[in-house]
């Protein structure tokens, strides 16, 4: 129920952020990174290993993730990406985080790019 709220009120459960080196560092541990942005996007470059499901079909392809893995949604500064763990939430996904800055600060930070 408090989930549900804070969906409707524009927010989500979610009490930190994970900076791109924590999500980096939760990479092989069972968590997965879910790139939320679009196609063209996701092809200038995106983390290894990454799921790519852009945020528009996010809600009819969840299926495709498990429920009790932790899963880091990504976009390119955040707000994408904060939206799709709203969505994650109400439908069940307990361990969705947001990647604070996205790709932005994934980049900036120096971090592996694939293409």
């Amino acid at each position: 129920m408090f989930q549900k709220l804070l969906a409707w009120l524009g927010g989500t459960a979610t009490t930190k952020d994970l900076s791109p080196f924590e999500a980096l560092g939760r990479q092989g541990t069972g968590s997965v990174i879910l790139d939320v942005r679009e196609q063209h996007e996701w092809a200038s470059g995106h983390v290894k290993g990454a799921i790519h499901i852009p945020l528009g079909r996010l809600g009819t392809q969840v299926g495709r993730l498990a429920r009790d893995a932790e899963i880091i949604a990504v976009c390119t500064s955040g707000g994408r990406s904060s939206r799709a763990v709203s969505i994650l939430r109400d439908a069940g996904f307990e361990h969705a985080v947001n990647m604070r800055g996205g790709m932005t600060s994934w980049e900036r930070a120096g971090l592996p790019v694939s293409k």
